[in-house]
Protein backbone atom coordinates (compact mmCIF):
# COMPACT_ATOMS: atom_id res chain seq x y z
CA UNK A 1 0.00 0.00 0.00
CA UNK A 2 1.02 3.22 -1.06
CA UNK A 3 1.44 6.14 1.45
CA UNK A 4 -1.25 8.97 0.61
CA UNK A 5 -1.13 11.03 3.05
CA UNK A 6 -2.47 13.57 1.27
CA UNK A 7 -5.71 12.49 0.87
CA UNK A 8 -8.06 12.59 3.69
CA UNK A 9 -11.63 12.30 2.85
CA UNK A 10 -14.71 12.73 5.19
CA UNK A 11 -17.87 12.11 4.34
CA UNK A 12 -20.25 14.04 5.66
CA UNK A 13 -24.00 14.18 5.93
CA UNK A 14 -26.02 17.55 4.64
CA UNK A 15 -27.74 19.35 7.50
CA UNK A 16 -31.23 19.25 7.84
CA UNK A 17 -32.22 22.56 5.84
CA UNK A 18 -35.62 23.77 7.97
CA UNK A 19 -36.24 26.66 6.06
CA UNK A 20 -36.28 24.66 2.59
CA UNK A 21 -38.42 22.15 4.22
CA UNK A 22 -41.49 24.49 5.42
CA UNK A 23 -40.70 26.22 1.88
CA UNK A 24 -41.71 22.78 -0.02
CA UNK A 25 -45.13 21.92 2.65
CA UNK A 26 -45.89 25.65 1.90
CA UNK A 27 -45.71 24.86 -2.05
CA UNK A 28 -47.66 22.05 -1.69
CA UNK A 29 -50.30 23.45 0.40
CA UNK A 30 -50.77 26.34 -1.97
CA UNK A 31 -50.70 23.93 -4.86
CA UNK A 32 -53.58 21.75 -3.37
CA UNK A 33 -55.66 24.75 -2.73
CA UNK A 34 -55.45 26.20 -5.88
CA UNK A 35 -55.57 22.90 -7.58
CA UNK A 36 -58.69 22.40 -5.38
CA UNK A 37 -60.34 26.13 -6.52
CA UNK A 38 -60.19 25.37 -9.88
CA UNK A 39 -61.80 21.76 -9.23
CA UNK A 40 -64.72 23.64 -7.40
CA UNK A 41 -65.28 26.27 -10.36
CA UNK A 42 -65.00 23.53 -12.84
CA UNK A 43 -67.66 21.51 -11.21
CA UNK A 44 -69.99 24.34 -10.41
CA UNK A 45 -69.83 25.33 -13.94
CA UNK A 46 -70.26 21.64 -15.33
CA UNK A 47 -72.90 20.39 -13.27
CA UNK A 48 -76.10 22.86 -14.34
CA UNK A 49 -74.57 22.17 -18.13
CA UNK A 50 -74.59 18.20 -17.46
CA UNK A 51 -78.16 18.53 -15.29
CA UNK A 52 -79.80 20.20 -18.57
CA UNK A 53 -78.46 17.41 -20.61
CA UNK A 54 -79.47 14.76 -18.12
CA UNK A 55 -82.76 16.49 -17.94
CA UNK A 56 -84.24 16.28 -21.52
CA UNK A 57 -85.27 12.51 -20.60
CA UNK A 58 -88.84 12.91 -18.81
CA UNK A 59 -88.61 12.23 -15.01
CA UNK A 60 -90.76 9.41 -13.71
CA UNK A 61 -94.17 9.46 -12.31
CA UNK A 62 -94.23 11.04 -8.90
CA UNK A 63 -96.57 8.56 -6.75
CA UNK A 64 -98.27 10.14 -3.81
CA UNK A 65 -99.24 7.39 -1.16
CA UNK A 66 -102.16 9.16 1.04
CA UNK A 67 -102.47 8.91 4.42
CA UNK A 68 -105.00 6.85 5.45
CA UNK A 69 -106.97 9.24 8.15
CA UNK A 70 -108.62 7.16 10.99
CA UNK A 71 -112.60 6.65 10.73
CA UNK A 72 -114.08 6.99 13.95
CA UNK A 73 -117.50 5.43 13.93
CA UNK A 74 -119.98 3.12 16.16
CA UNK A 75 -120.99 0.49 13.19
CA UNK A 76 -119.57 -0.63 10.45
CA UNK A 77 -121.40 0.16 7.29
CA UNK A 78 -122.15 -2.37 4.14
CA UNK A 79 -119.82 -0.76 1.94
CA UNK A 80 -116.82 -1.38 4.85
CA UNK A 81 -118.11 -5.13 5.26
CA UNK A 82 -118.11 -5.59 1.40
CA UNK A 83 -114.65 -4.09 1.43
CA UNK A 84 -113.34 -6.10 4.08
CA UNK A 85 -114.48 -9.74 2.76
CA UNK A 86 -112.55 -8.68 -0.79
CA UNK A 87 -109.41 -7.28 0.74
CA UNK A 88 -107.42 -9.45 2.90
CA UNK A 89 -106.39 -6.68 5.50
CA UNK A 90 -108.85 -6.38 8.33
CA UNK A 91 -110.38 -3.01 9.40
CA UNK A 92 -110.96 -2.38 13.11
CA UNK A 93 -113.29 0.57 13.64
CA UNK A 94 -112.28 2.44 16.94
CA UNK A 95 -114.95 4.03 18.94
CA UNK A 96 -114.30 7.50 20.50
CA UNK A 97 -114.33 6.59 23.66
CA UNK A 98 -113.61 3.32 24.34
CA UNK A 99 -114.52 1.22 28.00
CA UNK A 100 -113.05 -2.24 29.05
CA UNK A 101 -115.52 -4.08 27.19
CA UNK A 102 -114.65 -2.34 23.92
CA UNK A 103 -110.51 -3.06 24.62
CA UNK A 104 -111.52 -6.90 25.55
CA UNK A 105 -113.64 -6.74 21.47
CA UNK A 106 -110.30 -5.14 20.05
CA UNK A 107 -107.94 -7.50 21.70
CA UNK A 108 -109.99 -10.40 20.63
CA UNK A 109 -110.40 -9.28 17.51
CA UNK A 110 -106.47 -8.75 16.96
CA UNK A 111 -105.55 -12.24 18.63
CA UNK A 112 -108.26 -13.99 15.86
CA UNK A 113 -106.57 -11.65 12.86
CA UNK A 114 -102.87 -13.05 14.66
CA UNK A 115 -103.87 -16.37 14.62
CA UNK A 116 -105.29 -16.24 10.81
CA UNK A 117 -101.92 -14.49 9.90
CA UNK A 118 -99.77 -17.34 12.08
CA UNK A 119 -101.78 -19.88 9.87
CA UNK A 120 -99.68 -18.48 6.39
CA UNK A 121 -96.49 -18.78 8.63
CA UNK A 122 -94.08 -21.37 7.34
CA UNK A 123 -90.26 -22.90 7.90
CA UNK A 124 -88.19 -24.58 5.72
CA UNK A 125 -85.26 -26.30 6.87
CA UNK A 126 -82.74 -27.76 4.46
CA UNK A 127 -80.48 -30.83 5.71
CA UNK A 128 -77.14 -32.16 3.68
CA UNK A 129 -74.98 -34.82 4.39
CA UNK A 130 -71.28 -33.80 3.43
CA UNK A 131 -68.06 -35.81 3.65
CA UNK A 132 -64.51 -33.81 4.67
CA UNK A 133 -61.23 -35.02 3.60
CA UNK A 134 -61.01 -37.23 6.35
CA UNK A 135 -64.11 -39.33 5.55
CA UNK A 136 -65.91 -37.81 8.65
CA UNK A 137 -69.71 -37.47 7.77
CA UNK A 138 -71.07 -33.99 9.06
CA UNK A 139 -74.48 -32.30 8.53
CA UNK A 140 -75.53 -28.78 7.43
CA UNK A 141 -78.55 -27.43 8.83
CA UNK A 142 -80.03 -24.09 6.73
CA UNK A 143 -83.03 -22.84 8.16
CA UNK A 144 -85.50 -20.05 5.99
CA UNK A 145 -88.63 -18.52 7.53
CA UNK A 146 -91.57 -16.72 5.39
CA UNK A 147 -95.04 -16.05 4.56
CA UNK A 148 -97.40 -18.12 2.39
CA UNK A 149 -99.26 -15.69 0.16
Amino acid sequence: MGDYSFIKEIVKEKPFNKKAFVLKIAGLAAGGIVLGLIAAFTFSYAMPVIAKHIQDEPSPPQVNIANEELQVQEGITEEAEVASETESPQVIKVPAELGLSDYKKIYQEMAQASQNASKSMVTVIGITDNMDWFNNSYENQKQVSGLII
